[in-house]
């Protein structure tokens, strides 16, 4: 996680701009990373959802 986040402020610093546009990337590399962990999460929590329900019809 953190690699990725360095990458792209390192890339943000050689552009004009340095200060403030390595700022933005870090912030926006963070809220990604946080976005692509939450859609795992609730790919992760459907499948466990579909699960239980299966077995639920089946217990009835």
């Amino acid at each position: 996680m953190m690699s990725e986040i360095k990458k792209i402020s390192r890339k943000a610093r050689k552009g004009r701009k340095a200060e403030k546009f390595s700022k933005i990337s870090f912030f926006f590399a963070l809220s990604a990373y946080f976005a692509r962990d939450s859609l795992l999460t609730s790919r992760i929590n459907k499948k466990f959802l579909a699960k239980t329900q299966r077995a639920q019809s089946r217990e009835v």
